[in-house]
């Protein structure tokens, strides 16, 4: 219930982000939500009561009546505020409750107790007027904590990694939520999931760029475990972005910032080197919203521009001079043998990011709502520009990658009873990525030096992996969601139609490639060799993925209170999957294996189950928790693996001469071209016994509020203990191996394959199938915050995560999840350590608000994490090393698990031909792994350095041009503390995950040959030094508001 002394722990509650009257009801939704129970003085239900609801700022009405049971609903709500309830009853006494403010997917519990009939009470939450909820698995982030939060790189991951699970790879690429694989992550904005449909970009965006700017959004969330059944489409983690709206009062901003400011980063630990970084980017913008109709009608705008010049304009002096003569020979022989006009590769135009947003709010009358949302965004990145020493690229050969991004959406929001209440969507995303070439010649390489490999090279024309690369996808989404209120339980039901189109073109060397020994050879047409791959049929198009599937959804859950303060939430999603085309049947795997390779998911589907709980047990601790099993997010790139490579259509060849007269880079040989046949070649299918992968959550959580005397009041701490068990992972395997028994003498397999003997001897067949155990997850968080009168607040947390998993999935393509899976055995899953685990996360927010000038704010925000590093396996060094059976497709991935003798006498190992068992054992010693003698190490068992982060944010309020404008001057300072020690803040890794401990061989007695490792034994726990993340920068901006 509701009196004056609760509203306080009610306003703590939005300040602090405990979360104590709001529950999360949705992963989609892009609203927020108000229920709760009205009874009069004795506890009974005051039905009747007019409950009016009105969003200040833009004068939006929303009026229930509370029914029988004295329970009332109101969905569809705007996020944000403030908004004034006004509580009325013909017989008890009414209430007014001002200065109320909204979370997006949130409901606003308004529980309370009318007084015997007098005069009007009127009650102010004293809270905050942003929310920085940050309570473990859910957050929400409002304007403030984006306006003042350290947000460097002005991306959504620099507010979302302040979240306990969300990790922040260093170089702000990556976001894993809860230690999951960051391409099982959705991203929407206004309900359009605009992440990376096809599942190509590290980042998870559409685009290089994020896809919507800070200055437009309203709120954000970040969310693991929502436990309703609307949730879906994720099995990492959801962020939800609703950007603001335009209100009664034209209100604008515009910004500009720049990098003027930057460190020298300083390896002292590899090379000893020093790097001078130069951040030479600007960015600027602006917003603008207000009426249209007052009260009616409400228009809000965006735009925002960011560039990046790359100093890398062609430096003579910096290259060998032999290098720089040769490349103008090879000018000067492509115009005069050939006919082509080229030139060296100066400094290429600077990347651009430019994007802008439209948002119409329309309500239509006190029942009705309804907004439009339109983006658009537009970026370009250089190629292909001279950088290293060793080549010099000519201007044929840079290309620039572009990328569109359009979506379009709108909701309804409408009120046909007290009691009914729905939302309806339709939305559309299209999205195009295409490389834009300098030329159309097939790419031409030149060594430099006659009758040797110089180690120098030039080259022109397009990138052998530009000839054909083109990426577009659509994305149209409905749905229809409604809310019913039957007595006091509330329904929730509804369905969604997406339909997906997707098209990938890669055609690589289908331009044809050619090399040449020297720049004499390339001036007398005389070839080294050309590659050329395509189509058999020669049309490039044939080789694309192009393919519509359509997801339907149904879902439907229920919310009562099972006993006084108790309420529980239970439900149930459906999904089912259609795919209109399949893969094209090799008849030659069917022949092998005895079934096709013609597997694309149609007609799989899906049942999510949901139950959580919210108990208040007082007026300080709540505890929460819940069940349910989550689905969504694989990457369509890897369902199209087995579209492009089924191994009939793709066919190549090579030539180690041609006619003169055919050394033609415009065109591709006839010869060449007849070469190509339908072929029987290396495939990617899908298991036709495939199951989709999910996960079950399992969490319990308690929230509680306390006193620290002297210290302060209304401390929120929240912990919460979360376990995931996941079904059906991803898993890729190896058709074609066969285990005869072979084996190494400590029971390693020696694979056989089942092509042997034929001309198809080295072929392979990826199949994306699942392993019975996919792993699990302990994820430990206690979060604490807290802000003072004085200005001060902070929010900090620790996550402790214990994750196993079998493979990772980190690539795009079936050959590289398969390739590079750390293991004992390929083909036989072995749980480990997941790739993405962050054992250890200590995380806190540090902020700061006063007035040393009347009026005028001045803001200190620090952001500071340490967490310890990404895993990392010893394995052994493979080259060419096909004595476990492996084809030479795979022969050189360093991903077996190291075998430790357990003693001189072990004869797994030979410690004749290769090293001894004491140097051995030194090594092993050196790298931490004796303790794994008679066995092998532990896959993912080592760790990479720990990473610290410490960035600031500064900005000070000052007047503007006009009376209620202001103007702001701020500071972003990356990696602060490195300004403060230039041995802080630094950066060392692994480029990649595994750290070779031994070369080896296996001998014809199937024992193990140990030789050190190639280039020196190494045992540290890095390899590389990431010069820009290793030094600090400085961000000016200036932004003035009205």
């Amino acid at each position: 219930m509701i009196k004056k002394n609760s509203l306080s722990r009610i306003a703590m509650a939005v300040a602090l982000s405990i979360g104590v009257t709001a529950t999360a009801v949705a992963a989609t939704g892009q609203s927020s939500a108000m229920r709760g129970t009205i009874v009069g003085p004795l506890g009974n239900p005051a039905a009747g009561t007019a409950i009016t609801i009105i969003h200040q700022p833009s004068g939006t009405v929303k009026e229930v009546t509370v029914n029988e049971d004295g329970a009332f609903s109101a969905r569809g709500l705007r996020v944000g505020g403030p908004y004034m309830i006004v509580v009325e009853s013909d017989k008890f006494q009414g209430r007014i409750i001002e200065d109320v403010y909204l979370e997006l997917n949130d409901t606003f519990e308004l529980d309370t107790v009318l007084e015997s009939a007098s005069s009007i009470e009127r009650v102010t939450v004293t809270g905050s007027r942003d929310f920085f909820a940050n309570n473990g698995s859910n957050s929400v982030f409002g304007e403030s904590a984006i306006s003042n939060m350290p947000t460097f790189n002005r991306d959504i991951k620099d507010i979302v990694r302040s979240n306990p699970l969300a990790v922040v790879s260093a170089d702000g690429e990556e976001l894993s939520i809860a230690g999951s694989n960051p391409k099982y992550n959705t991203f929407t904005v206004d309900g359009v999931g605009v992440n990376d449909t096809f599942g190509l970009q590290s980042n998870g965006y559409p685009t290089s760029r994020p896809p919507v700017s800070l200055d437009a959004i309203s709120q954000v969330s970040v969310e693991f475990t929502p436990f309703t059944a609307r949730a879906g489409k994720f099995g990492g983690g959801n962020v939800n972005v609703v950007t603001k709206s335009g209100t009664n009062e034209f209100h604008g901003t515009a910004f500009y910032e720049e990098v003027p400011f930057s460190g020298t980063a300083e390896d002292t630990k590899l090379y000893n080197t020093d790097y001078d970084i130069d951040n030479e980017e600007s960015s600027y913008g602006f917003t603008l919203g207000g009426p249209l109709i007052k009260d009616k009608l409400f228009f809000f705008g965006s735009y925002e521009k960011w560039e990046e010049e790359i100093d890398t304009g062609f430096n003579a002096s910096a290259y060998p001079s032999d290098l720089v003569t040769a490349a103008e020979s090879v000018i000067t022989a492509l115009s005069e043998t050939y006919g082509l006009e080229d030139s060296i590769a100066g400094a290429p135009d600077a990347d651009e990011d430019e994007k802008f947003l439209v948002k119409l709010d329309w309500n239509i009358n006190n029942n009705h709502r309804a907004d439009f949302t339109y983006s658009y965004q537009e970026n370009t990145a250089a190629q292909n520009y001279n950088d290293d020493a060793d080549q010099v690229l000519l201007t044929s050969n840079t290309w620039t990658l572009a990328q569109k991004n359009t979506y379009y959406t709108t909701h309804i929001y409408s009120d046909w009873t007290d009691n009914l209440q729905t939302e309806i969507s339709v939305s559309y995303k299209e999205f195009e990525q295409a490389s834009v070439t300098a030329s159309n010649w097939g790419e031409i390489n030149i060594d430099t030096a006659t009758g040797t490999d110089s180690g120098y090279s030039v080259i022109a024309g397009v990138d052998e992996n530009r000839h054909a690369n083109v990426l577009a996808n659509e994305v149209w989404n409905f749905a229809a969601h409604a809310t019913y209120l039957a007595g006091d339980v509330e329904y929730k039901f509804g369905g969604e139609i997406e339909n997906t189109w997707n098209y990938n073109l890669y055609g690589r060397d289908s331009l044809g490639t050619w090399y040449f020994d020297d720049v004499e050879g390339l001036a007398n047409q005389d070839i080294s060799f050309f590659e050329y791959a395509n189509a058999y049929t020669n049309n490039v198009d044939d080789l694309a993925y192009d393919v519509e599937s359509t997801v339907y959804a149904l879902y439907g859950d229920a919310t009562f209170e099972l006993f006084e303060d108790f309420m529980v939430t239970g439900g149930l999603r459906y999904e089912y999957l259609t795919v209109e085309d399949s893969p094209q049947l090799n008849d030659n795997f069917a022949n092998t294996y005895g079934f096709a390779n013609t597997e694309n998911l149609d007609g799989f589907d899906i049942i999510l189950p949901r139950l959580s709980f919210n108990w208040t047990l007082n007026d300080n601790l709540t505890l929460r928790g819940g069940v349910g099993r989550f689905y969504g997010g694989m990457p369509l790139v890897w369902i199209s693996n087995a579209y492009t490579s089924d191994g009939v259509t793709n066919d190549s060849i090579t030539f180690s001469n041609l006619d003169a007269a055919s050394v033609d880079f415009t065109s591709v040989p006839t010869e060449a071209q007849s070469a190509l046949v339908q072929g029987a070649g290396s495939t990617n299918s899908i298991d036709p016994d495939f199951e989709l992968p999910s996960d079950w959550r399992y969490q319990i959580a308690a929230d509680y509020t306390f006193d620290i005397p002297n210290v302060g009041d209304n401390f929120a701490w929240t912990t919460e203990l979360t376990y995931v068990d996941r079904k059906n992972a991803a898993y890729w395997e190896d058709l074609s191996r066969i285990d005869s028994g072979n084996s190494t003498v400590d029971g390693r397999i020696i694979w056989d394959n089942v092509y042997d003997g034929t001309e198809y001897a080295d072929n392979y067949d990826i199949q994306l199938t699942n392993s019975d155990d996919g792993g699990r997850s302990i994820l430990f968080t206690t979060a604490l915050a807290k802000q003072w009168d004085n200005g001060f607040s902070l929010n900090a947390s620790y996550t402790h995560q214990d994750i196993t998993e079998v493979n990772p999935g980190t690539s795009s393509t079936g050959e590289s999840n398969y390739q590079y899976e750390v293991t004992v055995n390929r083909n036989d899953p072995l749980l480990g350590t997941a790739y993405y685990e962050t054992k250890h996360r200590l995380l806190v927010n540090l902020g700061y608000t006063h007035q040393f000038f009347e009026g005028y704010n001045t803001n200190i925000n620090l952001f500071f994490e340490r967490r310890s590093g990404q895993p990392f396996s010893w394995v052994l060094g493979s080259y060419q090393d096909g004595g476990l059976g492996d084809q030479t497709a795979f022969d050189d991935s360093d991903i077996y698990l190291p075998y430790i003798p357990s003693g001189a006498n072990d004869a797994a190992v030979d410690f004749e031909s290769g090293l001894s068992y004491d140097e051995i054992m030194a090594i092993a010693e050196q790298a931490g792994v004796a303790g794994y003698a008679g066995g092998y190490v532990d896959k993912y068992a080592n760790t990479q350095p720990w990473v610290t982060t410490m960035d600031l944010a500064i900005s000070q309020e000052i007047p503007g041009f006009v009376e209620g404008h202001k103007g702001r001057i701020y500071l972003n300072i990356d990696n602060f503390a490195n300004l403060l020690n230039d041995d802080w803040g630094k950066v060392y890794e692994m480029s990649f995950p595994q750290q070779i401990l031994f070369d080896y061989d296996v001998n014809d007695a199937g024992q193990y040959v140990y030789q050190e490792a190639s280039g020196g034994t190494d045992t540290r726990n890095y390899d590389s030094f990431d010069e820009e993340q290793s030094t600090w920068r400085i961000k000016v901006g200036v932004k003035y508001t009205f």
